[in-house]
């Protein structure tokens, strides 16, 4: 049987001018039984839905802030970084990918941005809107805080964990604020109360987590079964 071939949307080094995805995701989608493969930068709409033919599936990465321009607020002091290019490529490939109904896994950036796509708010900076009572950011990357969440029953997350309580790990200081009609909470944090992970309520396969499983697969069963469950949504798919 072919192994489904994975989308990923390009991580860019703005110093350098360079696009690269990270070794943790390529490793992760490969040891789950998938092909890596990261996708162009700058595609238009129309090259995006081309491109959607290629894919099984996708996962949308971490990367800059999301422009608050695209839930409909000002840019505020606390905001970081943002790539506009980035956003521009990243919303024209999770378009096609959800109009294909193709299997997706968001992490970090790629959660609050698919969260924004079907009309979702972040917090431009949890420690300032939200609170600071948890440490979701911790030193430089790749260091990284970790903290317990609250999972909610008869979810794909309980199913996968096999319980209530979790720890995940944690490098962002923006969240979701406002989720998505067509989202479903599955885990929040334990302390402050953000929500950490979703599923649709529309799609067979649309997960999108605030933290980042692949820097856990190693040594972490249940960060590995994402990965896992997202590939064999890809086969499934792909077999119809």
């Amino acid at each position: 049987m072919k192994k489904p071939v994975i989308g990923v949307t390009p991580m860019y080094d703005t110093e350098k001018d360079r696009l690269f995805m990270t070794r943790t995701i390529w490793e992760s989608v490969e040891k789950a039984g998938g092909i890596p493969v990261i996708i162009p930068f700058d595609i238009s709409k129309e090259e995006a839905e081309q491109l959607d033919g290629l894919f099984d599936g996708y996962v949308f990465t971490g990367g800059p802030d999301v422009n608050p321009s695209f839930y409909g607020e000002e840019k505020l002091d606390t905001c970081g970084t943002i790539v506009d290019c980035r956003d521009k490529v990243d919303t024209a490939v999770f378009d096609a990918a959800y109009k294909s109904k193709k299997p997706i896994l968001g992490i970090c950036r790629g959660y609050q941005l698919i969260n924004v796509c079907l009309g979702g708010t972040l917090y431009q900076d949890v420690p300032t809107q939200l609170s600071d009572k948890v440490a979701h950011t911790e030193g430089p990357y790749p260091a990284m805080a970790m903290h317990n969440i609250d999972i909610v029953e008869g979810t794909l997350l309980h199913e996968i964990y096999g319980g209530k309580v979790g720890k995940v790990n944690s490098y962002h200081h923006q969240g979701i604020k406002d989720l998505a009609p067509s989202l479903k909470v599955m885990c929040h944090s334990e302390i402050d109360g953000l929500i950490e992970a979703y599923c649709s309520t529309e799609r067979d396969f649309l997960v999108g987590v605030q933290w980042h499983p692949e820097r856990l697969f190693e040594g972490d069963v249940w960060s590995g079964v994402l990965f896992d469950k997202l590939i064999a949504a890809a086969k499934e798919g792909s077999n119809k």
